[in-house]
């Protein structure tokens, strides 16, 4: 067995051992070689510069890897580690060794992050090849991966979780959700117009009481959300969003070209549902009410529209408040991934 430098011909066989490999995992969708070059082509950059393969004699395809490199923050990703079942104990360790010799230059290499580069969900917010939302690998429940890459040296860094929410039965406020000793309640009346102003009901009551005004709210779709002159918190839209994803919906709360709050989704490949991406709220304006309201007013929406089932990654050690009102609007943990990090130099 030997590890070679794969390149753009090798996404037949990489899309048939992603499909081995990884069968089990969350809303599993087969890997094809077109939704291969399409990842790896949306930053020319990287695509699959780093790409690492481990071969056998007759050309069978065992292992994979992607070391990235980050220059700007001198950090490497490995988005995966992957093996045929049985070929483990041999493959990843080769596998690592490496990547990591490719990573000379990095300071630190991590797997499991949702900041790698060309992978994660963050750039664009696009649905990954395969797993939840945010991220691949590894999940709590890898033992075995999660066992190797200790002995290896990774230590802990985050545990990220993907939190999931049915909402066939129609999307209501968190206090009402309670009065009603947790049945689901439609609320009627929430209507998201482009350009608009959308507070209507109870959660715009509520949070025009603690604004003191009306606040404001545009719905952004596809092109939209890059092609805009608001200050999202001190940076441009392209930069708030990455790569173009002209699937993404973002609700804007705005104080003329001022963002002061948004929330962001797309339909993943699993049909019925949708995942939530992105909230937040500039800090001058939190605890207003502004960030329930965007989450009501985006399950209420997709709830229209037929979606079943919403999802989304959080970090609660550090988004408390955000993870607090995940929980409020009934959304409940489905699965724990496990970010893990080594010092190489």
């Amino acid at each position: 067995m030997q590890i070679v430098a794969g390149t753009a011909r090798d996404g037949a066989s990489l899309a048939e051992l992603m499909n081995i490999a990884c069968r089990d995992k969350r809303n599993f969708t087969p890997v094809t070689e077109q939704s291969l070059q399409a990842l790896w082509g949306r930053n020319p950059a990287y695509a699959s510069a780093g790409l690492l393969l481990a071969k056998n004699d007759d050309g069978t395809l065992l292992g994979a890897t992607h070391a990235l490199y980050d220059a700007d923050t001198e950090k490497g990703y490995l988005p995966f580690l992957l093996s045929r079942p049985g070929d483990e104990s041999y493959v990843w360790p080769l596998l690592l060794t490496a990547s990591e010799r490719y990573l000379e230059k990095a300071a630190h290499v991590t797997i499991g992050s949702p900041y790698t580069p060309l992978y994660s969900a963050l750039e664009g917010r696009f649905q990954p090849l395969w797993g939840t939302t945010e991220m691949m690998e590894p999940v709590e429940t890898d033992e075995k991966l999660l066992a190797f890459l200790r002995e290896r040296g990774f230590r802990l860094r985050r545990k990220h979780l993907t939190m999931t929410k049915v909402i066939n039965g129609g999307i209501d406020s968190p206090q009402r959700h309670r009065e009603h000793g947790g049945e689901p309640r439609e609320t009627r009346g929430t209507v998201l117009e482009t350009g608009g102003t959308v507070l209507r009901g109870n959660i715009g009551d509520q949070v025009r009481a603690k604004t003191k005004r009306t606040v404001p709210f545009v719905f952004l779709q596809g092109a939209e959300c890059w092609q805009n002159n608001y200050d999202w918190y001190g940076a441009t839209a392209a930069e708030e969003f990455g790569q173009p994803n002209y699937a993404l919906n973002v609700l804007v709360a705005r104080e003329d070209y001022h963002v002061m709050g948004h929330i962001a989704w797309y339909a993943m490949r699993q049909r019925g549902k949708a995942a939530i991406c992105d909230l937040e709220v500039a800090k001058r304006h939190r605890r207003q009410g502004i960030g329930a309201y965007l989450v009501h007013s985006a399950l209420a929406y997709l709830a229209e529209r037929g979606f079943d089932e919403i999802e989304l990654c959080t970090t609660p050690a550090e988004s408390r408040a955000a993870y607090r009102l995940y929980l409020k609007y009934g959304f409940t943990p489905a699965c724990a991934w496990i970010e893990m990090s080594k010092k190489l130099c």
